[in-house]
């Protein structure tokens, strides 16, 4: 007939119809991104067939279901892994159906303007002669994962560009950063992230504390999700804490770091920033990151080769502003030990041996009714501490005081010589 007809199919191949399409427990789920939010729902059967083009046509339902059944199917899901990919050009993720492990890649930021230089030169203008450090921070951020980093703990007044730094690190990641309220909640869709940014922390105190450490401390984190099934992820997480307050944070006075190989907070002070204010910075940093990222953090990432020397892969300094937080941070409870300390050395040497108390103290021992006298209301709490400060040993015990038995705490050695050396103090004075 003198001409020639090319053949062409216009369905897809069995597998590649079926590609983002699996078998879970009893029923077809269906995996994706939305707006660079990871998806793995479940369809109804009827849905199912009519997506894959096989309703009605029972050759096909068979062979849809068959291909499932023996190639994609997923007896359990033990857990989800989110990872910032810096190799990957586009999001995407793996399915171990083995493993029970499925595992979101993200892509990092695109690079657009090639000029590392007003990186560099922003860096240096926030955290001066810490360049080193924060540059070191971005690189094992950008290049690893499940790796811990410090917290990083920013403080000073508004308009010195802490949100706007924060935002520039999420940027690299920027599907995997959120905002937190740095307290744990009833559901944890902030622990599948990698970078949470804790605004204008509000809830400094011992519980967020707990929180942090916890979070920091965690090889794997339990998902809870609203209308979802709980699942595991591994702790991919890094937090950035920013506050306008002098004292930005609670912390554990007795925990302060002495070394930097382990120490869990940098704590900075950003400046003031001179000349005018840029309105568009932000941007213009999210212009260059990309190629930032992919070369000169690439170059300090490949000489960090000793990270397992450091609890927090780097070297964390211990800033000044660290100190001074660690002894700021006393609490409510921590005074009220104190005052009693100063109130009981004051009566153990007045040697007022008519009172009930006298006897026991004399003997190195402290009498519960002695605390409670003075905090009525928490003494249980301020004895608690007195133990946590290792100034009162065991348990309570009842003592004789030559007229009747009182419940009563061992002083331990160390609050007998704080006595002995006030006492040695207040002797060397009135010579």
């Amino acid at each position: 007939c003198n001409h020639t007809f090319w053949m062409q199919k216009d369905s897809l191949k069995l597998e590649e119809s079926l590609d983002e399409y699996w078998s879970f427990r009893d029923k077809y789920y269906q995996a994706g991104f939305t707006d660079d939010e990871f998806f793995f729902n479940p369809l109804g059967d009827k849905k199912f067939l009519l997506r894959t083009n096989s309703y009605g046509n029972m050759s096909k339902r068979n062979k849809a279901l068959a291909y499932l059944a023996q190639n994609k199917h997923i007896a359990h899901i033990s857990r989800v892994d989110y990872v910032g990919d810096i190799s990957a050009e586009e999001n995407f993720y793996q399915i171990s159906k083995d493993r029970g492990v499925i595992e979101v890649h993200y892509a990092p930021i695109e690079p657009q303007i090639e000029d590392n230089g007003a990186i560099d030169e922003y860096l240096k203008s926030r955290f001066g002669d810490q360049l080193a450090f924060i540059k070191e921070y971005l690189a094992v951020f950008s290049f690893t994962n499940h790796e811990k980093l410090p917290t990083l703990v920013l403080k000073g007044p508004r308009g010195n560009s802490k949100s706007t730094f924060a935002e520039f690190v999420g940027s690299i990641y920027q599907p995997l950063t959120t905002d937190w309220s740095g307290t744990e909640g009833m559901f944890s869709y902030e622990m599948e992230k990698k970078f949470l940014i804790v605004e204008e922390n509000a809830h400094s105190d011992e519980r967020q504390y707990k929180s942090l450490k916890k979070y920091m401390g965690q090889t794997y984190v339990p998902i809870n999700k609203k209308f979802k099934d709980p699942f595991k992820a591994k702790n991919n997480m890094n937090i950035i804490i920013l506050s306008n307050k002098d004292v930005p944070m609670y912390v554990e006075k007795s925990e302060c770091p002495t070394s930097s190989k382990n120490n869990q907070f940098f704590v900075w002070e950003f400046p003031p920033i001179e000349g005018e204010i840029d309105n568009e910075i932000l941007s213009k940093l999210q212009a260059r990151l990309g190629h930032y990222v992919r070369t000169e953090l690439k170059t300090v990432f490949d000489g960090l080769t000793e990270r397992s020397k450091y609890r927090y892969s780097i070297d964390v300094p211990i800033t000044d502003y660290e100190k001074t937080l660690f002894e700021d941070n006393i609490s409510d409870i921590e005074l009220e030990a104190n005052e009693l300390l100063n109130s009981l050395y004051n009566y153990k040497k007045s040697n007022d041996d008519s009172n009930q108390f006298f006897p026991l103290l004399e003997k190195d021992w402290l009498p519960s009714d002695f605390v409670k006298i003075r905090y009525s209301k928490n003494h249980r709490d301020v004895i608690k501490e007195l133990k946590k400060q290792k100034m009162l040993a065991g348990y309570s015990d009842r003592r004789w005081n030559g007229r009747t038995r009182l419940p009563a705490y061992k002083m331990t050695k160390k609050l007998i010589e704080l006595f002995n050396e006030a006492q040695k103090e207040l002797e060397e004075l009135k010579d």
